[in-house]
């Protein structure tokens, strides 16, 4: 009997070890199961990841051929996938996504080579708005412009092969151009804006190099009892760093400004032998003197200019560089303006090529009349040229930002020879001439109310850039 017993409980025991072992193997197979279903997941969304733009359709996307493919991503952008995907991405909900990659794929795959072809309006011409008409864009593609890290660029339609493609353009490499209306423009430029600009460093080590920039002291004479004389180095002169500083800034605005507005002339300057005017101020000009006497006058000495620096730093500090010409009636600084220093860089520049004044009316500081283009006259066809020979659009910006009296030249007429006051005219050889070299007539008001006396006194207008 207790064999038999015992028998029974070794029995009851195995069966507890099987039903234990079929239990961890169960477990295990759940646990594996619930393995290779995360690792299945997550191996998707790695798959989503790593090729968005072609959803399902994997390697097969990449043995489309080029047209192919082309065909694909036109589909893919007007389907909205792009979109689809971006949303996808949120909520990790991919099916309308693939359903949109999945049709854009299989109507890539159905395109045969016979299906394409493409034709441009204008071919590559950059300055002409054209379309492209192909097989993705059968109501045709226009060229457009686009704004890319600040930068406005064309994108010019072409042909190749029998697929459209758009060519990335840099309209600013023509010259003075921009991209507007899906075209490369000529981009006039305002006065104010012109003024605004910077001016670069290889601009600046050109000019360096094409003129000499001196700055020399001025040192008092000392007048002794025994009618001796000597140099007062006490009370000497001389030039800040600062005020250094200033003056070269001044000079390098006055001349890159004048020879922006030149590049548009649409004829040269009539004195300039058809020179820039860049090219005539470093022809006539090598150095340019600042000279620290602040009683002393404007002169040229042969190759040179002499300017009173210290009568420019007052006028740089009265807001000279800021505009054009102050014709604000209220300021106390009307009068001020860039052209104030263009004025007597031209004026003097002019003497260095041997032009000098002459006499008349009780007078030395005259030019005999407009045609001999003397220092002064060069001033009076200077304004006519910037009414009358620049683009429309530029010369309306003066007026529009109220500049316009840069273009008076009422003074300047004052100090030809050819002119009668008491009878207000002006030769007409002079208004001929101005007319033929010009295009067009001299802006001359028979009825304009002369204010300056024809002595050697300087009056209170001009004593701002005082002449000689």
């Amino acid at each position: 009997m207790k064999q038999k017993a015992s028998k029974i409980t070794v029995k009851a025991a195995k069966s507890k070890h099987v039903d234990k072992k079929r239990l961890l193997k169960t477990f295990g197979l759940l646990l594996g199961l619930i393995i290779l279903v995360a690792l299945g997941l997550f191996l998707i969304q790695q798959y989503n990841s790593k090729y968005p733009a072609e959803g399902i359709a994997g390697k097969a996307y990449a043995d489309l051929s080029a047209e192919q493919k082309q065909g694909y991503n036109v589909c893919y952008k007007e389907g909205k996938c792009a979109a689809l995907l971006s949303t996808a991405q949120q909520t990790k909900n991919y099916a309308e996504y693939r359903t949109c990659s999945k049709g854009c794929y299989s109507q890539a795959l159905a395109q045969k080579p016979e299906d394409f072809y493409c034709t441009d309006s204008d071919g590559v011409n950059f300055t002409n708005k054209g379309i492209v008409t192909s097989y993705f864009y059968p109501r045709g593609k226009e060229d457009y412009c686009l704004e890319i890290n600040g930068k406005n660029y064309l994108f010019e339609g072409k042909c190749a092969g029998n697929k459209a493609i758009f060519v990335q353009k840099n309209c600013g490499e023509m010259g003075s151009y921009g991209c507007e209306g899906g075209k490369c423009v000529e981009m006039h430029p305002t006065f104010n804006s012109i003024l605004q600009e910077p001016i670069s460093q290889e601009w600046i080590n050109q000019f360096n190099a094409d003129f000499k920039i001196e700055f020399k002291a001025y040192v008092p004479i000392i007048e002794y009892p025994d009618g001796g004389w000597g140099w007062d180095e006490t009370n000497k002169i001389e030039f800040t760093a600062e005020e250094k500083d200033i003056l070269t800034k001044a000079l390098y605005k006055a001349v890159y400004s004048m020879s922006r507005v030149d590049s548009y002339f649409t004829k040269p300057l009539p004195w300039t032998s058809s020179q820039s005017y860049y090219s005539w101020l470093k022809n006539s000009v090598g150095t340019i003197i600042f000279y620290a006497d602040p009683n002393s006058l404007n002169s040229a000495p042969p190759g040179k200019i002499r300017l009173n620096g210290y009568n420019i730093i007052n006028n740089v500090n009265n807001g000279m560089l800021t505009t054009w010409f102050n014709q604000d009636l209220n300021s106390p600084n009307i009068g001020q303006g860039i052209m104030l220093l263009i004025t007597i860089l031209t004026h003097e520049a002019r003497h260095n090529d041997k032009i000098k004044h002459v006499s008349c009316k009780n007078s030395n500081n005259m030019d005999e009349n407009l045609k001999t283009m003397g220092a002064h006259g060069v001033n009076v066809m200077l304004r006519h040229w910037m009414k009358y020979l620049l683009p429309a659009e530029l010369v309306q910006s003066a007026y529009d930002e109220k500049v316009d009296w840069m273009f008076q030249h009422d003074s300047f007429l004052d100090r030809m020879c050819s002119l009668d006051p008491i009878a207000k005219t002006l030769e007409q050889d002079d208004l001929d001439w101005v007319e033929d070299v010009s295009g067009h007539p001299l802006d001359f008001n028979p009825d304009i109310m002369w204010t300056v006396e024809f002595n050697n006194e300087l009056n209170k207008n001009t004593t701002l850039w005082a002449v000689k």
